[in-house]
C-alpha cells in the first residue's frame, strides 16, 4: 500500500515530479509545448498557481502553490471546466445539463458540479488531472497505448518563503543545464524562466508569485541573478548548494518530503505525524553541502547528491 501523501492545511507549495514509463524519451519539443498548454488548463481548473516548471523529454518538474480551498459560484466553476474541457466537450456537457433539467433531474446537475468542486484546490487532483489529460492527448496523436507515466507522481512540500522557493525554483529551471542541453536556463523554452524570457505573461506571473508579487522587472533581476550565481558559484570549501545544482541531482528537492527551515519542517511533521509518546525528530540539514539553512523531513544519507549523467 502506498504511503499517504502529506497535505498541510491551508495554502501550501509543492515540488511535484513524474517520469515517462519505461524511462522512454517521448516528449519532443512539440509535445513539450502541448504539455505546457495542458498544464496551464489543468491549473486554471484546479485553482492552483504554477510558480515555475521544467518539461524534459522523459519527465517533468512543477513548483505549484495550492491555495486554501475556497467556495466558488457555479458560473466561475463552469468557466474553469470550460478551460479544461475545451469548447466542443464543454458544449456537450451543457447539452447534458439541459437534458437533465428538462427531465427535472436537477440533482444530477448538482452532483456533477459537486464532483468538479471536489477536484479543486488539491495537489493530488491537480496532478491526476494533468497526467490524465496529457496521457490521453499524447496517445491520440501518436497511436500510443497504455499509460504514459511511470507510477505515482512524487511531491515535496516546500516552505513558502522566498529563500526556499528560489532554491527549489532554480533547481527546477536548471534541469536543461544539468542535462547539457543549454548553457543558461533562459535558453530553454519549456521551463518557467525560459518561457518568461521569451515573453510568456503566464510564466512571468508565476515567477512574480514565487517572489511574492514583485514586479516583473524586479523578479527577473533577482531570480536571474540567483540563477547566474548558481552557474558561476565557486568555493574552495565544502560545495555550496548553488554550485552543486548546476551539475548534480540533489535528492532533498525530490525526496525530502518537506523542505525549508528546521522550524517549518517540524511544524509540518507535528501536524501530520506526531502521536502520543512519540519521540520528537530533528529536522535533517541537507548533507554534504553549504545549504543556506535548508532542512528536510527525511535525512537522506545515501545518494543525497549525485552527478547528473
Amino acid at each position: 500500500m502506498s504511503k499517504k501523501r502529506i497535505k498541510p492545511s491551508g495554502s501550501s507549495v509543492y515540488h511535484i515530479t513524474s517520469r515517462i514509463a519505461h524511462k522512454e524519451f517521448l516528449l519532443d519539443n512539440d509535445e513539450k509545448s502541448i504539455f505546457v498548454n495542458i498544464m496551464r488548463r489543468a491549473a486554471v481548473f484546479s485553482g492552483v498557481e504554477i510558480l515555475t516548471y521544467c518539461i524534459m523529454s522523459n519527465h517533468f518538474h512543477i513548483l505549484v502553490r495550492v491555495p486554501k480551498r475556497e467556495e466558488i459560484d457555479d458560473n466561475t466553476l463552469l468557466q474553469r471546466v470550460r478551460v479544461l474541457y475545451g469548447e466542443e466537450k464543454f458544449e456537450k456537457l451543457l447539452m447534458q445539463f439541459k437534458q437533465w433539467e428538462d427531465c427535472n433531474l436537477q440533482v444530477r446537475i448538482d452532483e456533477t458540479l459537486a464532483k468538479f468542486r471536489e477536484r479543486m484546490y488539491d495537489i493530488s487532483e491537480f496532478a491526476k488531472t494533468l497526467k490524465h489529460y496529457a496521457s490521453n492527448s499524447y496517445n491520440k496523436r501518436n497511436k500510443h497505448e497504455g499509460t504514459l507515466w511511470s507510477g505515482r507522481f512524487s511531491s515535496t512540500i516546500v516552505e513558502d518563503n522566498q529563500k526556499t522557493l528560489m532554491a527549489v525554483g532554480a533547481y527546477i529551471d536548471l534541469n536543461p543545464v544539468r542535462a547539457k542541453m543549454v548553457d543558461h536556463p533562459g535558453q530553454y523554452a519549456w521551463s518557467g524562466f525560459g518561457a518568461a524570457q521569451i515573453g510568456s505573461d503566464t510564466a512571468r506571473e508565476g515567477l512574480q508569485n514565487m517572489l511574492h508579487d514583485k514586479s516583473w522587472k524586479n523578479a527577473c533581476q533577482e531570480y536571474g541573478e540567483y540563477l547566474t550565481s548558481a552557474l558561476s558559484y565557486d568555493t574552495k570549501s565544502k560545495a555550496h548548494i548553488r554550485q552543486l545544482m548546476r551539475s548534480h541531482r540533489i535528492a532533498y528537492f525530490t525526496k525530502g518530503a518537506v523542505i525549508g527551515s528546521a522550524d517549518f519542517v517540524l511544524r509540518v511533521y507535528e501536524e501530520h505525524y506526531m502521536q502520543n509518546n512519540q519521540k520528537r525528530p530533528k529536522a535533517a540539514p541537507f548533507r554534504n553541502m553549504q545549504n543556506e539553512g535548508l532542512s528536510a523531513l527525511r535525512d537522506i544519507r545515501l545518494n543525497a547528491v549525485t552527478p547528473s549523467s
